[in-house]
């Protein structure tokens, strides 16, 4: 059942939302952020919903873990790649976003570097379906 919000309703749940992450967290942790680092995280959280919207409401799964441990280099040593990435899955086809925080400018200088991160990812992916 999909449930539709007005954009005031969807800020109000991001709000709260973000509320009661924040709380689990200091209560897991025993760690509070100043006030005016926490109004900055909910600012940054509301941003990218504004941002990001359209690709948010396709989002089938979030904040999905991608862990490819073993591995061993040419000098044999032993490593793990690991990464967090949201899903898109929409008729018969899956889609990898890795939301960036950085400066979108300097993502579309350095595309390389994240095309090239999406490409473990999507390798990871393809591992873990098997």
């Amino acid at each position: 059942m999909e449930i539709e919000m007005n954009e005031q309703e969807m800020q109000d749940f991001i709000q709260e939302s973000y509320e009661q992450n924040f709380e689990l967290l200091r209560l897991e942790s025993g760690i509070a952020l100043s006030p005016e680092v926490k109004r900055a995280g909910l600012q940054q959280v509301l941003f990218y919903w504004q941002k990001m919207r359209d690709v948010a409401m396709q989002v089938s799964e979030t904040e999905v873990r991608l862990s490819l441990p073993g591995n061993e280099s040419p000098g044999e040593r032993t490593f793990g790649i690991e990464g967090v990435v949201d899903i898109v899955r929409e008729e018969g086809q899956t889609i990898i976003y890795d939301i960036k925080t950085h400066n979108a400018d300097y993502v579309r200088s350095h595309i390389d570097l994240y095309e090239d991160q999406l490409n473990v990812y999507a390798y990871i992916w393809k591992e873990l379906q098997k």
